[in-house]
């Protein structure tokens, strides 16, 4: 596994197994810390995990964005996750990403204050402040599709390293926004 990653029991609190069935993933990985999720799920998917296999971190110190942009995601501070997919070439189409922030928006619609928006093509907005991120990632060999990460972050806290950003109502536990991601 990459780097200085440390498997977890528990995430916010809950068993890693309780929110693995809770979630309907194939399995879920829990961490303290790593570079990124996206990387983590990567290595797990070129070993041959299952499609709906989670990788979540507490924190990152390598997450990326579209176009190259990179973070850092802090500790206790949002949900830092991705997804391994194993879907038929036929849906990898350009607009994953896109049908992505339309469910996840309407699943968060339940932990938000007023509606969440989607601004094109990735991110999620409550008002003017940014709320989430999702990027996917595609692996081929040749012309055959071998797996599909979709990373999402979700910010729980209203300030993300010093920095103010959209956060969901107060008291949302991660465990629960993480269980509504899957």
């Amino acid at each position: 596994m990459t780097g200085d990653a440390t498997l977890l029991a528990a995430y916010d609190g809950v068993a890693v197994q309780a929110l693995s069935e809770r979630s309907g993933a194939a399995s879920l990985i829990a961490l303290s810390n790593c570079g990124s999720t996206m990387d983590v799920a990567h290595e797990r998917a070129a070993a041959g995990a299952a499609h709906g296999t989670v990788v979540v971190a507490e924190q990152q110190h390598g997450g990326r964005g579209r176009t190259g942009k990179s973070w850092a995601s802090s500790r206790g501070t949002g949900v830092w996750t991705s997804i391994v997919l194993r879907p038929p070439a036929a849906a990898a189409g350009g607009v994953l990403s896109l049908r992505v922030g339309l469910e996840l928006a309407e699943r968060l619609d339940a932990y938000s204050p007023v509606r969440v928006q989607l601004k094109w093509p990735n991110d999620l907005y409550l008002g003017h402040g940014k709320l989430a991120g999702i990027l996917a990632e595609a692996r081929w060999r040749g012309a055959q599709l071998e797996w599909i990460v979709v990373g999402i972050g979700v910010n729980t806290l209203p300030t993300v390293l010093g920095v103010p950003v959209a956060a969901l109502e107060t008291g949302v536990r991660r465990a629960e926004v993480l269980v509504a991601v899957v």
